[in-house]
């Protein structure tokens, strides 16, 4: 159940079920207890948080990926170059 009542404090709801055929009906009595929502907690600048990437952002993400597809390119050129002088998986 979810409750969308905006008034804030202690204050008692009733929920009932009134049957059908597979289930009796029921009903039950709680307090709910309401708080007011604590304040967003971001920066008021709003740092690093644009709708486009920014230098400080997208520099790890080139850095991090750019040196995988070196290290891809490096072993594929080795792979190339074993394969070239006959170095194979296997051979003794």
């Amino acid at each position: 159940m979810k409750i969308t009542d905006r008034r804030f404090g202690t204050y008692t709801v009733l929920a009932s079920f009134a049957g059908d055929d597979s289930a009796a009906g029921a009903s039950n009595s709680f307090d709910v207890t309401a708080a007011p929502r604590a304040a967003p907690s971001l920066p008021e600048q709003g740092m690093l948080i644009t709708p486009y990437p920014t230098f400080w952002i997208t520099l790890p993400f080139a850095l991090f990926f750019g040196s995988m597809w070196a290290v891809f390119v490096y072993v594929a050129l080795l792979v190339r170059r074993a394969r070239k002088l006959g170095i194979v998986h296997g051979d003794a």
